[in-house]
């Protein structure tokens, strides 16, 4: 039987037979909020975040040349967090347009995992089993310099909501598809009136057991966690999982830790990290940032290698540095505070650990 939607704010889920329903008021949508404010007042001229930032600049042709690629976008709430007069900064440097993404390598590519091979239909890429990914929209709220979808091409992907209701209706002959992860972009940077259909269409989905959502909002844009999302989550049937991407311990603050426990009450809450040369490589950086996350009631979950983009090579780190890292990890930290060492190649079935290889670099008690 089907699962019929509807949504109302209650948030109630009812239930009659197989039935599964979500209800919410029908006046719950698209009006502006706050934080749709909040992305108007954004930083999107790396001379004006300079400036706020008391940074002096040098090579601002080469700069501008690599803004008109990969424009800059930072919000204020994440640019209050980067220390002052400080070019070092790791919260700065996963922002500002540096000139060395102007370097051409042959270890890089425009799309390094290959998610054209794997796109089934317009806006879902189907790479793992059981599991389905629906790139949401190509917005962001703040541009990191070593995303591997910067080149992604977007306009290719973007569907109204009656094409996202009959990509789903396509889906829901798979009796194996368990799983859908929502990315972009970020999921979030759609509204929640868009969100909520997009979650109604999903109980088409016979199989449908969790709902993942890949984003950055809680920790850049705090007040996207609005009330109304908050309830949306609360009432879906199905398990919803947030993936934050928090990379430094500096990125949590007092806002982000307030949308995080507001989040914590309704969903189940995992971080990834990317290792970024420059930013976090070191053992101390990577504590901190587990001791922080863990304090903010966020699990961490990946420890991700870069993926091979064009014009982020300089935050690549060899599987070599990264294994040492991680076996000082394991020696500093309990082991629910150590997340999952990977990368990610287009020719496996999963995320490839790099674990196996830590035996020879654990040391022994003496």
């Amino acid at each position: 039987m089907s699962k019929a939607v509807q949504i109302q704010d209650a948030g109630s889920i009812k239930a009659s037979g197989e039935a599964r329903i979500i209800t919410r008021n029908v006046a719950f949508g698209d009006a502006p909020t706050g934080w749709q404010d909040s992305l108007k007042d954004m930083f999107t001229s790396y001379r004006e975040l300079a400036a706020y930032l008391e940074l002096p600049l040098t090579h601002f042709s080469e700069l501008d040349a690599v803004a008109r690629q990969f424009p800059l976008r930072v919000t204020r709430a994440f640019a209050s967090r980067i220390r002052p007069g400080d070019p070092d900064d790791p919260l700065l440097r996963q922002v500002l347009p540096d000139i060395r993404e102007l370097q051409v390598s042959a270890a890089t590519t425009t799309d390094p995992l290959a998610e054209g091979a794997f796109t089934t239909q317009a806006g879902v890429v189907q790479k793992y089993r059981h599991r389905a990914l629906f790139i949401l929209t190509g917005a962001c709220a703040i541009h990191c310099r070593y995303c591997f979808r910067r080149h992604f091409p977007y306009e290719q992907h973007r569907q109204s909501r009656q094409a996202w209701s009959e990509r789903i209706a396509s889906l829901a002959a798979d009796p194996e598809l368990e799983e859908i992860i929502l990315s972009g972009g970020d999921p979030l940077m759609l509204d929640d009136g868009a969100l909520a259909s997009l979650f109604e269409a999903l109980q088409k989905l016979p199989a449908l057991r969790r709902i993942r959502l890949h984003t950055r909002m809680p920790s850049v844009l705090p007040d996207r966690i609005t009330p109304q999302l908050l309830e949306l989550l609360r009432a879906c049937p199905q398990k919803v999982i947030v993936v934050n991407h928090i990379n430094h311990a500096n990125e949590i603050d007092d806002a982000v830790i307030t949308a995080n426990g507001q989040l914590r009450e309704v969903c189940t809450l995992l971080n990834q990290t990317v290792l970024l040369k420059g930013v976090n490589n070191t053992l101390r950086m990577q504590i901190d940032l587990s001791q922080a996350l863990f304090d903010a009631g966020i699990l961490p979950y990946y420890l991700h290698l870069p993926d091979a983009v064009d014009a982020a090579g300089h935050f690549m780190i060899s599987p070599e540095s990264a294994s040492e890292l991680y076996a000082e990890m394991l020696a500093n930290l309990p082991g629910y505070l150590v997340p999952r060492l990977v990368y990610e190649d287009p020719g496996f079935i999963s995320k490839v650990p790099l674990q196996p290889a830590l035996a020879s670099l654990t040391r022994k008690h003496v």
